[in-house]
């Protein structure tokens, strides 16, 4: 209900006003906001309106006021950092999926360290790789059984 009621009064006060006019509904003091005698106040007043009938017609009759206190209690608050081009939110249910290129030679495709390595002069902060397949000089003692050999016991 919260992401409906944010974008129907997005679409009336943009996004910047979103946080501002459902605090406004939430301490009803949308008279003071709304000159009824031009146009935009008249689409606020019936946003206004939607607003209301849509908290009341699925939570109940008196629940305005305490869901929309929660609904811009530390929310709809601006982050520019999330605006930013690159970055995709995997939670939004309208965000648009985007493919990327694979840009690997086959060397790298190959051999997936030779990627890792390329990333790491790139600035990117790639984890170490960790093999859980037991490999006798690499991550366990190159006189080791690997049949035999407990990672955890060191032998």
């Amino acid at each position: 209900v919260s992401r409906l009621l944010e974008r129907r009064v997005a679409e009336v006060e943009g996004v910047r006003g979103c946080q501002h006019w459902l605090s406004v509904i939430a301490h009803e003091e949308e008279a003071e906001w709304v000159d009824a005698g031009t146009v935009k106040g008249h689409r606020r007043v019936k946003m206004v309106e939607a607003v209301r009938e849509e908290v009341e017609q699925n939570l109940g009759t008196g629940k305005v006021r305490d869901f929309l206190m929660g609904c811009v209690d530390r929310r709809l608050v601006p982050t520019p950092w999330l605006n930013e081009k690159l970055f995709r939110e995997p939670l939004y249910l309208l965000d648009r999926p985007y493919h990327v290129e694979d840009d690997r030679t086959d060397l790298e495709k190959k051999f997936p360290e030779f990627f890792r390595t390329k990333l790491r002069r790139e600035g990117w902060e790639v984890p170490e790789a960790k093999s859980t397949v037991p490999i006798p000089g690499y991550n366990m003692p190159a006189d080791a059984d690997y049949r035999t050999y407990d990672p955890a016991k060191g032998g």
